[in-house]
């Protein structure tokens, strides 16, 4: 199994940018959110998760 990650920043265009960066170097990206109060639940409902 790949490194997965959670994504947070509010900023969409940083997001996008970020998902790109880790796609390309072999991360599943398991979800996106605009803070890490929103992004905490979405990283620890799909296990190890950086």
């Amino acid at each position: 199994m790949g490194m997965r990650a959670v994504i947070a920043d509010d900023e969409v265009l940083i997001r996008m940018y970020i998902r790109e960066i880790l796609e390309n170097n072999g991360y599943e990206v398991a979800g996106e959110a605009e803070d890490g109060m929103d992004a905490a639940p979405c990283a620890g409902s799909r296990g190890r998760t950086l």
